[in-house]
């Protein structure tokens, strides 16, 4: 695959057409790279529950079982069908954006109201945990886009702040309205994340040093990339702020008049 046309050094219309097509072959071996990469990840993530229904079911297998003891397996195998829907369903969304066949409603929407009914169904997640989740008022900022998968968005970035912030702490959520563009931010007082991992919490299946990763539910690792998907769909940007036991804020700027 590292194959490559020699050149001559002379910089004639042959090497230029010799570094054109060497150019192209690095961009289509870090393509194959990238699916092989994708293809190993998403074999992982769907091997833990596969094997944690077989290990269920083999182990219910073994002697007769109670009633309870039979609910208790059962209960156990409906988390890790949950986990393998959860799965599903978001590679089947991202594979779908990359075909660009979503189909994203355009719909005048009022990211304060959104922010602030998002808000309400996270409350009590966190007051769970002994934390504060706080949505600030601020101008009325409207925006053209998909009402559906916006909510998924803001959603998606409060359950990871809630998760990863430890009681006593704080989530807020503020927006408003710049330059033409419209901002949501979502900041938490939790564990935050290594300077390292920055750089790629927004690849699919990646996922923050270990430590990080057990101070919450197990997850796939694609939320973050289905934000990004969803905010780029719609002409804006996400990016993220993050510092070791300072907490994280993630940012998302939102074209105002269009989507």
């Amino acid at each position: 695959m590292r194959t490559r046309i020699p050149l001559s050094g002379t910089g004639d219309e042959m090497d230029e057409l010799g570094t054109t097509l060497n150019g192209m072959l690095d961009r289509i071996e870090q393509e194959v790279r990238e699916i092989q990469r994708f293809t190993a990840d998403a074999s992982h993530e769907l091997r833990t529950p596969l094997t944690a229904l077989r290990g269920n079911a083999e182990l219910a297998l073994l002697r007769l079982r109670s009633p309870e003891e039979l609910r208790q397996t059962i209960e156990d195998s409906l988390v890790q069908y949950d986990r393998l829907q959860r799965i599903a369903d978001d590679l089947l969304l991202l594979a779908r954006i990359d075909a660009s066949e979503v189909i994203f409603k355009k719909e005048a929407i009022s990211l304060n109201v959104m922010a602030a009914d998002v808000g309400d169904l996270f409350t009590p997640m966190a007051e769970e945990k002994g934390l504060s989740l706080h949505v600030e008022k601020s101008v009325s900022v409207v925006v053209y886009g998909d009402g559906g998968r916006l909510r998924q968005v803001i959603g998606n970035l409060l359950d990871n702040a809630i998760k990863y912030t430890p009681a006593p702490g704080q989530v807020t959520v503020s927006l408003g309205q710049s330059n033409g563009s419209a901002y949501i931010q979502v900041a938490d007082t939790g564990i935050g994340i290594p300077a390292k991992d920055l750089p790629r919490v927004f690849e699919r299946f990646y996922r923050a040093d270990p430590a990080r990763s057990e101070a919450a539910a197990p997850g796939a690792g694609l939320g973050l990339s289905i934000c990004r998907s969803i905010v780029e769909v719609h002409g804006g940007a996400i990016e993220i702020e993050s510092s070791p036991g300072a907490g994280t804020t993630v940012s998302l700027q939102l074209p105002l008049g269009s989507a």
